[in-house]
């Protein structure tokens, strides 16, 4: 089961905790485009991925420890496509606490962070599992 997030601190906290499956959906035109933030350590930096197929993810930018979001040289996504927009934009507003009715932040159903799938209902609305949602606010 996916949820929707429903606070920006929330979906910060969701979208950094490690390996975070996130949709923006867009109020206005419809369009919903799935991304994976991955880091290898709690510190970032941050790879973002776009889901272009099947389970499959391209590189698109890295999110830096301070929060900036640099799309990536090696990304073989056009930066001035909608989908790389998006983030650039979506994130931009969450990063800022910024909340803006014209989006949808919606995760998978598992915890950002360890992968398991989520059945607590607290956990649901805020996609973190309680022991890992423990160890981002510690």
């Amino acid at each position: 089961m996916s949820g929707k997030i429903e606070s920006m601190e929330a979906a910060r906290e969701y979208i950094l905790a490690g390996d975070a499956l996130t949709t923006f959906v867009s109020k206005k035109t419809g369009r919903h485009y799935t991304y994976r933030v991955y880091a290898r350590t709690a510190q970032g930096p941050w790879f973002v991925s776009l889901l272009v197929g099947d389970e499959q993810y391209m590189f698109l930018g890295t999110i830096f420890p301070d929060g900036v979001y640099r799309y990536g040289n090696k990304s073989s996504i056009n930066e001035a496509s909608t989908p790389a927009q998006a983030f650039r934009w979506a994130w931009d507003r969450v990063r800022r606490g910024a909340f803006d009715p014209q989006i949808e932040i919606w995760h998978s159903g598992r915890c950002g962070r360890c992968g398991r799938t989520l059945t607590d209902p607290e956990s649901i609305r805020i996609g973190l599992g309680p022991i890992c949602a423990h160890m981002a606010s510690a």
